[in-house]
């Protein structure tokens, strides 16, 4: 629809000046023909009659109706002002077709549930210490990050989330990390990132995580938790009898 407006007032402004510029030719043309056909005595002659001198005075000047092509510049003038005014409304209905195309190009749920997790991911980037354990906030990232469609769209949002996540909310995350039915890939981006974070922040997570041994990353935060804090690490507990002596 843009382009066929486009092209109409680009072929109606051709013609206004083709129009325009044969009718200046033309009233120029006839103008000087019929000026050289009239005698020099029935032109320049003055007479005592106002009228008569009124008559030449108009032939001398072109001007009056007895002369063809005396209006010719007024009419061009007005052509080219309707045509300026047809190019301006043309504008304007470009305008509108862009709008209704902005309209028609809603996004679609899958592009708003992105947009909105890298909004929430950028507004992260600042949170203090403590936001981290503010339930609703949890609350409100997992409920966005499980609105994202798509496995791709669940990496490719939680890698942004850890780029930009702040140490202070980065804990909000921890139910994302606990819950075993996403992914092992996102599981693995939460886990590799949280072992570069402070200590006060990385160890309570292993923590978590080491209470459940179905978690894809138990292994790795137990191992370390034994060899960092041995104190703090997972509890083995021997079944009774095992290891004694017959």
């Amino acid at each position: 629809m843009k382009v066929g407006l486009k092209l109409l007032a680009a072929v109606v402004l051709a013609v206004v000046v083709a129009v325009v510029g044969w009718r200046l030719l033309h009233g120029m043309f006839f103008r000087d023909k019929r000026i050289r056909g009239v005698p020099d005595d029935s032109v320049l002659r003055m007479t005592d009659d106002p009228q008569t001198n009124t008559a030449g005075t108009a032939a001398r000047t072109g001007g009056g109706s007895g002369v063809a092509g005396g209006g010719a510049l007024p009419r061009a003038r007005d052509a080219l002002s309707s045509a300026g005014m047809l190019v301006e409304e043309a504008g304007d209905d470009w305008d509108g077709a862009d709008g209704e195309e902005e309209e028609d190009e809603e996004e679609t749920p899958a592009e708003r549930a992105v947009r909105e997790w890298e909004e929430l991911a950028e507004n992260l980037m600042e949170a203090g210490f403590g936001e981290g354990t503010d339930a609703n906030l949890s609350k409100k990232i997992k409920t966005a990050f499980d609105a994202l469609e798509t496995e791709q769209d669940k990496l490719d949002g939680i890698q942004a989330m850890m780029n930009l996540i702040s140490d202070g909310a980065v804990q909000s995350l921890i139910p994302i990390l606990l819950d075993t039915s996403y992914d092992e890939d996102i599981l693995d981006i939460i886990f590799n990132d949280i072992l570069n974070r402070d200590d006060e922040i990385k160890y309570p997570i292993l923590e978590e995580i080491a209470k459940d041994p179905t978690h894809p990353n138990f292994v790795d935060a137990a191992h370390i938790l034994e060899v960092t804090k041995p104190d703090e690490g997972p509890v083995v507990v021997e079944e009774e009898g095992e290891g004694e002596e017959e």
